[in-house]
């Protein structure tokens, strides 16, 4: 990408201007889902995964990450899992999911997946 540098007029200073450099900033968009669980009480791969990766919060982690990667404090990793319990439920999934550092994303998916 080819630099470009622009210039601001400052306010309150006749003639003045300001040097800037245009940067481009990553925007992450939400978009609303629905999950629900099957009549088995469990979620779709699809949905498990929607699930995990909105509770995780930010830009989408690999399934092969492990939970101590993301959440390094044990209140933090226990916060995480008590989301994605809290959601699935409410999603009407009956499974539970593992939760001990070492859980991998992909693995907490795979437990509420039929």
């Amino acid at each position: 990408m080819a630099k470009k540098t622009t210039t601001k007029k400052v306010p309150g200073k006749k003639g003045a201007k300001k040097k800037g450099h245009v940067v481009l900033i990553p925007k992450l968009t939400f978009v609303p889902a629905t999950i629900s669980a099957t009549d088995a009480g469990c979620l779709s791969a699809e949905d498990a995964s929607k699930l995990v990766q909105s509770s995780v919060g930010g830009a989408p982690h690999n399934p092969d990450t492990a939970l101590k990667q993301i959440f390094p404090l044990t209140s933090a990793r226990q916060a995480f899992c008590a989301r994605v319990k809290q959601t699935a439920t409410a999603a009407g999934c009956t499974r539970t999911s593992p939760c001990t550092p070492d859980t991998t994303l992909g693995e907490i998916a795979d437990a509420l997946t039929c």
